[in-house]
């Protein structure tokens, strides 16, 4: 359904852009849907990158040089993985069902961003209330989490759902700005919008949700 009302959702995607990032000071690239596709497309290149150091630290250890020089390419190396595991965790974790695998890759590693998986995966099985205070507890923390689609998307609708409509506003925004056809997004901001009296962009999400059939 969607590839057939892509035509008509982009003749009016501007004003949806305009819309959204009007007073929530949010600013939009060119949209990246987060799909399964994507994903895995991000995925196999991390993999990739992952296996060839790999490579490079069995060769480096079984050279058994020990130099200043040696070791700071094998710190190096092990540095450029330990970020590439999380890049692939935070990759991973814009999709419900890659939450176990994410919790198995951070094993052994001191990633604080756990916490917003932790959050996902109470969120996925009810436990909105932990979910909340676990996602929360991290914005408090460190003030955002950029470019990730899911856990904007998850803290906004649980704003919404505790009434805090304005809060919820950007953080769904934001979500959008990766996958803008996500009904559960376009509706609860709609919602937003009717609650805080903002009519015309209430209008816009209305035309959306109606074009996309929600």
């Amino acid at each position: 359904m969607i590839d057939a009302v892509m035509t008509a959702y982009h003749k009016i995607r501007q004003s949806l852009i305009s819309t959204l990032s009007g007073s929530e000071g949010v600013a939009y690239e060119e949209t990246r849907f987060y799909d399964h596709g994507y994903m895995q497309t991000q995925v196999s290149h991390i993999q990739k990158e992952l296996r060839t150091i790999e490579d490079s630290l069995t060769s480096s250890v079984k050279n058994e040089t020990s130099t200043a020089e040696v070791d700071n390419y094998r710190n190096d190396l092990m540095k450029r993985r330990e970020m590439l595991i999380f890049h692939m965790i935070f990759t991973m974790s814009n999709s419900f069902a890659n939450l176990d695998n994410c919790k198995k890759l951070a094993e052994g590693h001191d990633f604080r961003f756990v916490t917003c998986v932790e959050g996902l995966e109470e969120y996925k099985n009810g436990n909105k209330g932990r979910a909340f205070e676990l996602i929360e507890g991290y914005y408090r923390e460190y003030g955002n989490v950029a470019d990730h689609y899911l856990i904007n998307k998850v803290f906004g609708l649980l704003l919404y759902e505790k009434s805090q409509y304005e809060k919820a506003i950007p953080f769904l925004s934001y979500s959008l700005g990766f996958m803008p056809d996500d009904s559960e997004a376009l509706k609860a901001l709609d919602g937003c919008y009717q609650k805080t009296g903002e009519e015309r962009k209430h209008k816009v999400l209305a035309d959306i949700n109606s074009l996309l059939g929600y």
